[in-house]
């Protein structure tokens, strides 16, 4: 259940990319990329809430739950003017399914790490644009495993991904904007059953895409106000568990998100605290029983980060 209900946050920026348009080593900016031989950072909390309406094949309705509260850690380095590398951990400290008056679903643990790299294509003082090109791996390192008899699983996917994307963004006035998309390959998942010691659940390959827009204008004393606009479309996952095939449909999701940035300390300590609306198209679950309807599913994000430099 917990992957029917968060597909929609398969990956997310992996870095807190921003810009200027003399030297691009602003913290608050949009595109920041950081200075040859600097380190970075971000930390960040999320915590999100959705609720919607399942009709399963046998007919009626219940209602669902979801909370979910997670960490994540980035730190990257400058390695020349325009090159940069990054590594992420994710850890999800606490995610819990509640399906009407039924038992609950939680999931707890790490992710697999990420392994990033961006590379400057464009300067916005020579080329009127900065564009990026970047690129992410996610290698399977930790085993995700379930357990059928407490309703318990751990966080990690089970399989390796691949992501590459690019974002591009210009200073208008004291606008800056920003466009992102991002394309994500995963591969082949396995997930163990603790409980019985031999049990299996198999996913096959698919493909998803990310497209986001962002704008940001200063206030005063060192405040920013962003706004982001986020959409994903993931395709077909197809199940496998116990010699049953379940087939879950392509999903598309939105957020509309907004936050107030600070300069806390000039470059090496940036914060933001925002807000964002969440919204899952309807979708279908097929399996050998019938088609299970996934609809209304909507909820809410708050999120915390802190970006910092050394």
């Amino acid at each position: 259940m917990r992957m029917l209900l968060t597909l929609f946050v398969l990956f997310v920026t992996t870095q807190a990319f921003a810009w200027e348009v003399d030297s691009t080593k602003a913290l608050s900016d949009l595109l920041y990329i950081p200075a040859q031989g600097s380190f970075y950072g971000q930390t960040s909390l999320d915590a999100v809430y959705l609720e919607g309406t399942i009709r399963p094949a046998s007919g009626g309705k219940v209602d669902f739950e979801s909370r979910s509260n997670s960490l994540k850690q980035v730190l990257g380095y400058g390695i020349t003017e325009r090159w940069q590398v990054g590594f992420q951990y994710q850890n999800q400290f606490y995610d819990r399914t509640q399906i009407d008056n039924n038992g609950s679903n939680r999931s707890t643990g790490g992710a697999n790490p990420q392994i990033t790299t961006l590379y400057r294509l464009l300067k916005q003082e020579d080329d009127s644009i900065n564009l990026d090109l970047r690129a992410g791996l996610e290698p399977d390192l930790i085993d995700s495993e379930t357990n059928s008899d407490t309703d318990t699983s751990n966080y990690a996917s089970g399989g390796s991904n691949i992501l590459i994307g690019g974002r591009a963004g210009k200073k208008w006035i004291n606008v800056d904007m920003k466009a992102e998309l991002d394309i994500a390959i995963n591969g082949k998942t396995e997930t163990k059953d603790s409980a019985t010691g031999k049990g299996k659940i198999k996913t096959d390959g698919y493909g998803a895409y990310r497209i986001a827009y962002f704008a940001q204008l200063p206030l005063e004393q060192g405040f920013f106000v962003r706004g982001k606009l986020e959409s994903i479309r993931s395709g077909e996952l197809t199940r496998k568990q116990d010699g049953q095939k379940s087939k879950l449909d392509s999903t598309s999701s939105s957020e509309l998100a907004g936050s107030i940035v600070y300069n806390a300390v000039q470059n090496p300590l940036v914060v933001e605290a925002g807000l964002g609306l969440l919204g899952v198209a309807d979708y279908k679950l097929k399996t050998s029983a019938g088609k299970q309807k996934y609809e209304d599913v909507s909820g809410t994000r708050v999120f915390l980060n802190a970006l910092y430099q050394f």
